[in-house]
């Protein structure tokens, strides 16, 4: 025993002196550097999520109501984990966090999110697929949006362009629809006067007012006695019209064909 003590206490001299040594050591070479960074440490909670409050029913159960959407559910609406960060004392041998990051890591910032079958309101806002047409659609019309207001405007000149032709097109067409109008007036004041120039040569009344092929305004038949103006077409008309009122029961007196053929040696 007394040898195995002796032993044991040549070690711990041995020990006690390596250590001086190293202190020594250190103290010629300058401070020792600062340990290493424990790390992170994590302290998770579980806290209910943020716009939801507990209410009980008439019946005393317990449910869960949120604030802002106005949904209800009977499981408690709990976070994941609540992270506390405590911050390490600052090291120049360690590498700082945010080089050493990568997509994969867990940290703070990428917290696990709740399971959507769970949470209708996750489900709700889940974003549809788009494919692959649609987007190249958005991206062309995206491309070509700031063609639009050149393309409206040549549109809206070639909408005038187009009016002003089709107006002018349509004025042409009235005025040859007045021509129309008045020639056919024209027509019909000639044919009333030669009747009454007729009448009046060979003693007869002239034709009745309402027969509308020899309607005429009554200041017009004043004119037609001092006119010369006649024709033999305007004449051969007349004798047919005469002729058809003779068959009528109105048998008015009509001009025979001597005196139609008198008529046409007529020096007036």
């Amino acid at each position: 025993a007394a040898v195995v003590l002796s032993v044991l206490f040549r070690e711990a001299n041995a020990a006690r002196g390596f250590a001086a040594s190293l202190r020594a050591m250190g103290s010629v070479r300058g401070p020792r550097p600062a340990p290493m960074s424990p790390g992170v440490e994590w302290e998770c909670h579980p806290t209910l999520k943020p716009d939801w409050e507990p209410v009980h029913t008439a019946d005393g159960k317990k449910y869960w109501w949120n604030t802002i959407t106005d949904e209800t559910t009977w499981e408690e609406p709990l976070m994941n984990q609540r992270v506390l960060v405590k911050t390490p004392q600052a090291n120049p041998n360690v590498t700082p966090a945010s080089k050493r990051w990568s997509p994969g890591t867990q940290s703070f910032l990428n917290w696990r999110a709740d399971d959507p079958r769970r949470s209708p309101l996750n489900r709700q806002q889940q974003a549809e697929r788009v494919s692959q047409a649609e987007l190249d659609e958005f991206l062309r019309i995206a491309q070509t949006d700031h063609h639009q207001i050149p393309n409206v405007k040549a549109k809206f000149a070639r909408f005038e362009a187009n009016t002003r032709e089709e107006r002018a097109i349509r004025d042409r067409a009235n005025a040859r629809l007045r021509r129309i109008a008045c020639a056919e007036q024209y027509r019909r004041l000639c044919e009333g006067i030669a009747l009454c120039i007729t009448c009046a040569c060979f003693g007869q009344p002239p034709p009745p007012s309402e027969d509308p092929d020899h309607t005429f305004h009554a200041d017009v038949k004043s004119d037609c006695k001092a006119s010369n103006a006649i024709t033999i077409e305007q004449l051969n008309k007349y004798q047919r019209a005469r002729e058809a009122q003779s068959r009528s029961p109105n048998n008015a007196p009509s001009l025979s064909s001597a005196a139609v053929d008198s008529l046409h040696h007529d020096p007036r």
